[in-house]
């Protein structure tokens, strides 16, 4: 049985083929990353344009520095508004959802969605020789022979959120990419790997996961059909 992955889908807002274009943000720009994350974006954020391209919507991709002045933009009038209308009650930080918008409008975007990508760690499940999660299983490499592995071990993974331009948050999804350690047994630790977020079938594979079931339910990523964890589907919080 494949791991499950956990993903949030607002009911009756999946994919149609009416929606024509979709603004991808510059990936990790809204967060911070490890380091050792950081050699594997640039292919990652290509595939996910390719895999958008494949589901027949033109990508729009803006420059880093423009977006960065958009999303500054765009928060400081979210701000602005939200202050405008507290009086004298606590100010809440503008979410994704405030912001978005305001993102759009400042690109000159005519987009029908928008999606965010991050590049994050995640735990694995480890079962024999394999680690397992968010929807993946990758076989753990060694210096030597070994037996089987129990525990928990970090993993890379990629977290996409999908907005409508008006700032609906329609869809969240993890995939996991790739193994960041490898066991070595002389050594008796977790070495992190040279290699790592370099096979483009894994990353191809993380990516089709995250995006599951956004583009129809039944699909197949590398061969392998996709479980959702239920207790994560339903609506999406428009403040998350």
């Amino acid at each position: 049985m494949p791991p499950i992955h956990p993903y949030e889908l607002a009911p009756g807002q999946a994919y149609d083929s009416s929606l024509e274009t979709v603004l991808l943000f510059p990936i990790n720009e809204l967060v911070t990353i490890p380091d050792y994350l950081v050699k594997g974006q640039e292919d990652v954020s290509r595939i996910v344009g390719q895999h958008l391209q494949a589901q027949g919507l033109k990508v729009e991709r803006p420059e880093a520095e423009a977006f960065r002045r958009a999303a500054r933009r765009a928060y400081d009038s979210a701000r602005r508004k939200s202050m405008s209308l507290s009086g004298d009650n606590v100010i809440s930080e503008p979410t994704l959802s405030d912001i978005v918008p305001g993102i759009v409008e400042i690109l000159k975007s005519t987009a029908d969605l928008v999606v965010l990508q991050n590049m994050t760690v995640r735990s694995g499940e480890a079962i024999g020789h394999s680690l397992r999660w968010d929807g993946v299983s990758r076989k753990i490499p060694s210096t030597q022979r070994m037996g089987s592995w129990s525990g928990t071990f970090e993993a890379a993974s990629l977290h996409l959120e999908v907005f409508k331009a008006d700032g609906t948050k329609v869809f969240a999804g993890y995939g996991g990419l790739d193994l960041l350690w490898g066991a070595n047994i002389r050594a008796s630790r977790m070495v992190l790997m040279d290699d790592r977020l370099e096979d483009e079938a894994n990353l191809r594979e993380g990516v089709c996961v995250a995006f599951y079931p956004y583009f129809g339910e039944g699909r197949v990523c590398r061969g392998i059909p996709l479980l959702g964890n239920e207790r994560d589907v339903g609506v999406v919080d428009k403040g998350t």
